[in-house]
């Protein structure tokens, strides 16, 4: 009884006031990460319902969680098998903000990508990149309006003609960032890549190849209040920020709230959880201008060079989150596998191969659902609404930092991803 009082107040401790906007960041002090391994479906229901720690990953057989090191041994006393995978959280944040003011301090020298970005300090050099660029890019000031009333920002490239010699629309390629408000390397990995795209069109003849094929929208942050609030606030924030009716918990997970098999399995209705799927399919407006989006490019009227059947102009999304290094493709509920799913397992596979050359770190390859079952994730959707390639990236690293990884592995973490997506992009404006 001792035992299930002190973890109730370290809970309340943790979640009452991650979920109440406070005036001040808070902190994480004493608080671990730790690595059940070996981990039954059993034992994982006792972490997500009974413990209500805060999960930061899910395999088959692992799950990496953060609580107060004061319960660790309690996880030791219930059976749990697990390794200390970070002994103090507040002390990670304390040293990246430490080296966060230290690189300020450069007198402008450092480069844009060698540090994290607030929401604002994106949008600008979107803008930038937009301005300086007018003929390769468009910048779109809002394509969707957050739940506290934040522009959702987009940026469009292409380099031909918007039209083929067959009067269709070019192949469209749409990405996704930043559903995940803590997931800081997505967005920044992200921006590394649009910045790669701009840069070398008419200078690279891959690039340039690229670009003149096809349309790539990109939408660096689609959660923005939760990724703001994750720098003003509470750095491990992971949904949006609606204050749930008839509850004291904010927040909805976007990625669990797309009208794909909604709220199945892999999501939870209680506002409390970090997987809460909100009240409906779309019922939260960022989901909803996202799929908005690619349904309008969709639209378009488009060739299929290589006999798909597919009709959408939209022929790759991708959805990039952190962490684990995986490259999933669809489905995440259910393991029957998609029409092509022969094409989407090689590209995975010679993208993984990609990144491994380029600073050896392994992606695995595989299923959405061999990861854990998901309802209601972007991935799905789009696949389900006709977009033959859809891929999520599971970016750095695979634990050691988790959803805190360093800024110093923003610039390598991109150029892993550039090398697998450029190859990509090419299939695309080749094949389609």
């Amino acid at each position: 009884m001792k035992n299930c009082f002190v973890i109730c107040l370290f809970v309340c401790a943790l979640f009452c006031v991650s979920q109440v906007k406070a005036q001040q960041q808070q902190r994480y002090d004493n608080f671990c990460v730790l690595r059940a391994v070996n981990v039954s479906q059993t034992q994982l229901q006792h972490l997500q319902v009974n413990h209500n720690v805060d999960i930061w990953r899910v395999t088959n057989t692992e799950v990496d969680f953060m609580v107060h090191s004061s319960l660790r041994s309690d996880y030791q006393q219930n059976g749990f098998t697990s390794i200390t995978l970070i002994e103090n959280v507040q002390s990670v944040i304390d040293e990246q903000n430490a080296a966060r003011s230290s690189v300020k301090n450069l007198n402008g020298a450092a480069d844009w990508n060698s540090e994290y970005h607030t929401f604002e300090s994106i949008v600008e050099e979107t803008k930038r990149l937009a301005a300086d660029h007018q003929s390769l890019v468009t910048y779109y000031p809002d394509v969707g309006t957050s739940i506290e009333g934040r522009s959702i920002v987009a940026v469009s490239l292409h380099g031909g003609p918007g039209i083929t010699a067959d009067g269709n629309a070019v192949p469209q390629i749409v990405i996704l960032a930043g559903q995940h408000a803590r997931e800081w390397i997505a967005p920044a990995a992200t921006m590394y890549v649009l910045q790669q795209l701009v840069e070398g069109y008419g200078r690279d003849t891959t690039v340039t190849k690229i670009l003149n094929a096809v349309n790539i929208t990109i939408v660096p942050i689609m959660n923005p209040d939760g990724y703001d609030y994750s720098w003003t606030n509470s750095r491990l924030w992971r949904k949006n920020r609606r204050k749930n009716v008839g509850s004291s918990y904010y927040g909805v997970d976007l990625n669990r709230n797309w009208d794909s098999q909604w709220c199945k399995t892999g999501a939870s209705k209680s506002p409390s959880s970090d997987t809460y799927c909100g009240t409906g399919p779309f019922s939260e407006p960022e989901t909803k201008a996202m799929s908005d989006l690619i349904t309008s490019i969709g639209t378009l009227s488009s060739i299929n060079r290589n006999g798909d059947g597919n009709s959408t102009a939209v022929k790759l999304v991708l959805d990039m989150h952190a962490y684990s290094q995986l490259i999933l493709r669809p489905y995440g509920y259910t393991k029957t596998p998609p029409p092509n799913n022969a094409l989407l397992t090689k590209l995975g596979a010679d993208m993984a191969s990609l990144i491994r050359q380029t600073h050896r770190k392994v992606y695995e390859n595989i299923a959405a659902i061999d990861l854990y079952p998901t309802t209601g994730s972007a991935d799905d959707w789009s696949y389900d609404n006709g977009v033959p390639l859809v891929y999520t990236y599971e970016l750095r690293d695979t634990g050691s930092y988790g959803f805190l990884l360093p800024a110093s592995q923003i610039v390598a973490t991109g150029q892993e991803v550039w090398a697998a997506l450029q190859y990509l992009f090419y299939y695309v404006a080749t094949n389609y």
